[in-house]
Formats: C-alpha cells, structure tokens, sequence
C-alpha cells in the first residue's frame, strides 16, 4: 500500500524540508529571521522555574544550569536560545558549561524577561518597593 507523501518546501527559498522538521522554514533560513512564532508560543506557555534550593542559593544560582534547564523544558537547541537572547551559539555553550559568566546586572533582569523567570532566579536581589 502506498501512501502519498507531502512534500513540504520552505516559503522563501523552495527548498524541501526534511520530514523531521517541524517547522515551515528551512534550517538556513530560521537562522536568518530568528525563532519562529511556534518557538515564541511554546515560550510563552513555559512556567518558571522552581525555587532554588538554599545550599544551591548560598553560592548564588548556576546560570549554565538554568539555561540546560530552560532548554529541555522548551525543547529549544542552543541555536535557538540564542537567537532569543541575542548571543551567537558558541557563547551560549560557555554559559551552560560555566566557562563564562555574566555579572551585569541589566543583562541579567533581560535574561530573566525573557526566559519568563523572577529576577531571583538568575542570582539579582528584589527591587525595594
């Protein structure tokens, strides 16, 4: 028994998609636009993470680890978390592996908009009201 396939071809340059793919551009040119609108819902959909343990708190949180954690509840490669933080892939890989850190704090509270967490999370103090 045969069955039709689709063949699905990327809107901007026709080239075919891989069955794999779950998205409606190509590899190349994803890169290009940034992350999709599907990449942008399931964003949205994730919850924060959950409190830190205090052991954990008392060294300050491990960015590296949160990013893992972050990319394994949304799926997301390394290529994506980047393109959504604005930092190319290799230095998303030296944050996760604890080879570099950040320590400003505007970059942190950005870090911590985007990935949906309270600015605890990445290691800030709460603002004073």
């Amino acid at each position: 028994m045969n069955a039709l396939v689709e063949i699905r071809r990327c809107p901007r340059c026709s080239a075919r998609l891989s069955r794999s793919n779950p998205d409606r551009l190509c590899g190349p040119r994803r890169r290009t636009v940034g992350p999709d609108d599907r990449r942008a819902a399931r964003l949205a959909a994730v919850a924060p993470l959950p409190a830190e343990e205090p052991a954990a708190q008392e060294t300050g949180p491990d960015l590296g680890a949160i990013l893992r954690r972050f990319r394994a509840d949304t799926h997301f490669t390394q290529q994506d978390l980047s393109d959504l933080l604005g930092f190319s892939q290799p230095y998303v890989s030296l944050l996760e592996r604890g080879k570099r850190t950040i320590r400003d704090v505007t970059q942190l509270r950005r870090i911590a908009r985007l990935l949906g967490l309270p600015e605890t999370a990445v290691g800030l103090l709460p603002l004073a009201a």
